[in-house]
């Protein structure tokens, strides 16, 4: 079965993902934390490039499985 999500719903959805990615949190955070990190750069590199990796892993790890599961057309479970 097949649940189709209504229009409104929808709508705050948008609205939540953009106040989550462009709000003022963006705009306060990078600035204070460049202000701590002034004697810092190069652990805050590091700590950048491990989030970046991180990242990276969380997307593709994914979607990496679902090829695995679609191709063999076995489930998460028959993995374990």
């Amino acid at each position: 079965m097949i649940y189709r999500l209504p229009s409104k719903y929808i709508w705050a959805l948008v609205f939540i993902t953009f106040a989550l990615f462009a709000g003022v949190g963006n705009i306060i955070t990078p600035s204070m934390v460049s202000l701590l990190v002034a004697g810092h750069v190069w652990s805050a590199a590091a700590v950048c490039l491990l989030m970046a990796v991180f990242l990276l892993r969380a997307v593709s790890l994914p979607r990496a499985i679902k090829r695995i599961t679609h191709a063999n057309n076995a489930s998460i479970r028959g993995l374990a």
